[in-house]
């Protein structure tokens, strides 16, 4: 998902799968997948057992919360379209459409007597964020940056009593680094070791104001085979400095 806020890039990467035990952002492909064994086992009885649907087990994110999802099965509505989805609470259901909040699985079209093969519509979404477009960090002291804790959030330095420096990542092509400004202190974004900041003089840009407001966005890419960092936006006056009032 790639969303716009007061001129900074926010791209929200986490998936909706996961394998478990593996490293953030991986996806088992075999979460909610269908359980095509069970649901061929099913035998016609007049009570339209041919219409469930089996699913495997999967696992969704909402917010900063983790839902297990346990293999089951939905029934679907003889003679239509279903809509097979997962809400944020981790409940799966056949509906007549996709349901704004929730993650789309699979449509089925069913006969009035059996559900037709699935077309998958997994999709990498985060559940009901509760309105917020992208996580944000807060930091009122100098600080590091890395590519696990903040590439694709937004930093910034509310609650600082004092100018601050923030270190970017180890340039790498994808990264992306928002910083928003939202105190009345100064604030520093500068280039890791002998990384530079493409079209700047210092490898750095200062955001010097009195009040809140300011913003930039630094994507990471590869220039003559050498990873970068590129100023993609910015709301406000940042300056191609090291000093930091």
């Amino acid at each position: 998902m790639i969303t716009l806020i007061v001129g900074v890039v926010c791209l929200n990467a986490l998936p909706v799968f996961s394998a478990s035990g593996s490293t953030s952002g991986e996806v088992t492909v075999d979460y909610f997948d269908f359980d095509k064994a069970s649901t061929n086992d099913q035998t016609a009885d007049g009570s339209g057992y041919k219409l469930k649907f089996y699913y495997k087990a999967g696992r969704i994110r909402n917010d900063t919360d983790v839902i297990n999802v346990v293999a089951g099965y939905v029934t679907c509505t003889a003679s239509q379209r279903n809509f097979i989805e997962v809400s944020p609470a981790g409940v799966v259901s056949a509906e007549s459409s996709f349901t704004a909040g929730s993650i789309p699985l699979y449509v089925i079209n069913a006969s009035a007597t059996a559900i037709q093969t699935p077309v998958d519509k997994r999709a990498f979404l985060i559940a009901n964020t509760g309105n917020r477009l992208c996580e944000i960090v807060e930091t009122d002291t100098n600080l590091t940056l890395t590519s696990a804790l903040h590439s694709g959030k937004i930093v910034t330095n509310d609650g600082a009593t004092t100018s601050i420096t923030l270190t970017l990542p180890a340039a790498a092509a994808g990264l992306l680094v928002n910083v928003v400004h939202t105190d009345t202190d100064n604030v520093k974004v500068v280039a890791a070791g002998s990384d530079t900041i493409l079209g700047t003089t210092n490898d750095s840009y200062v955001y010097i104001a009195g009040t809140a407001g300011g913003a930039i966005s630094l994507v990471g890419v590869t220039t003559t085979d050498t990873p970068v960092w590129v100023r993609f936006s910015s709301e406000g006056t940042w300056t191609d400095t090291t000093v930091l009032p």
